[in-house]
């Protein structure tokens, strides 16, 4: 055991009770990684709470669930994950805590991924594989209204509490990729949960939105969520103008749908009218950047998002 170098437990069913380890000290002076997937926190807590390892050793839970009420049953668990969370690695490096979050799929299926940075370099939207501390938290076949039985709903709905759990205000990265093994679940009426997830990361600086689900845009279009956002990096979406710019944002489909009426939201996403949102997005934040990743855009609508932010069109291979 002295050797071990990397840990994983998988479906544990045994019973850990805190009294068996009190006391107990195991050394792994050699481990790289403890992951740990589970229905609780609790065994993964347990289990990295009693070993000794060097500082380098990684520690990921991949915790699944269907249904919450809210996070106050995990809360001394949640408490005592803290002390596996790296602080910085420098005086002023600034890179101490969680420092990115990912949220795909929505209420009926998805996760929630929470990571900090690495031993040797700071956190990527791409780099939960070598974080130090990274926490995983995933759904199926959940209820897709608020509202459950009990009480309960989908994990989804509470992911503002549990960010607040987490202690993510230094959370500086964010993703959302509505696409979940190929389901697109970007419904309208999550608008709200989204807005409530945003207004507790405010020192995120990069949101990176796959598929440009236009919900989450609407949502964080007020300048007061997300108030230190510096870039926007929209990947692998087509952008459309559905609107013209003449006494205020009009809708260029009157001809077809009359002229006092304009699509439901709904209908929108299902166009994949993608443009009126990020219109309205990027001319309530000044100084934005928009960086447009493997996107299909419209040539005369990329010249008029120019005109209100930066916008850069980008490669996949070299942003994502």
């Amino acid at each position: 055991m002295p050797q071990l170098e990397v840990l994983r437990v998988q479906h544990c069913r045994a019973a850990w009770d805190d009294e068996d380890a009190q006391g107990v000290r195991v050394a792994l002076p050699h481990l790289r990684l403890v992951a740990f997937r589970d229905t609780t926190p609790r065994r993964f807590a347990l289990l990295c709470a009693h070993v000794d390892a060097p500082p380098t050793v990684r520690r990921h839970l991949f915790w699944r669930l269907w249904t919450v009420a809210g996070w106050e049953r995990w809360e001394q668990l949640l408490e005592t994950m803290h002390g596996f969370v790296p602080r910085e690695s420098a005086p002023g490096a600034d890179d101490g805590g969680l420092q990115v979050v990912r949220v795909a799929g929505g209420p009926a299926r998805g996760s929630f991924c929470a990571w900090t940075r690495s031993a040797v370099a700071p956190a990527t939207s791409t780099s939960q594989d070598d974080a130090l501390f990274q926490v995983d938290v995933d759904w199926k076949e959940s209820p897709a209204e608020p509202s459950g039985v009990l009480g309960r709903a989908s994990p989804f709905f509470h992911l503002a509490g549990l960010c607040g759990h987490l202690r993510t205000t230094h959370v500086d990265g964010l993703l959302i990729d509505p696409d979940v093994d190929g389901h697109v679940d970007c419904a309208d009426a999550t608008a709200t949960y989204w807005a409530s997830l945003a207004s507790v990361l405010p020192s995120v600086r990069a949101v990176w939105l796959h598929k440009g689900a236009p919900s989450v845009l609407r949502a964080v279009t007020p300048g007061s969520l997300l108030p230190n956002l510096q870039k926007l990096f929209i990947v692998r979406t087509t952008i459309r103008s559905p609107i013209e710019v003449s006494e205020g944002l009009l809708w260029n489909f009157r001809s077809r749908l009359g002229p006092r009426e304009s699509p439901e939201p709904g209908v929108r996403d299902a166009m994949g009218v993608m443009g009126e949102d990020l219109f309205a997005f990027v001319r309530n934040r000044d100084g934005i950047e928009v960086i447009l990743v493997g996107c299909d855009v419209d040539a005369g609508f990329l010249d008029m998002l120019r005109k209100h932010a930066q916008v850069d069109v980008g490669e996949e291979w070299v942003y994502v």
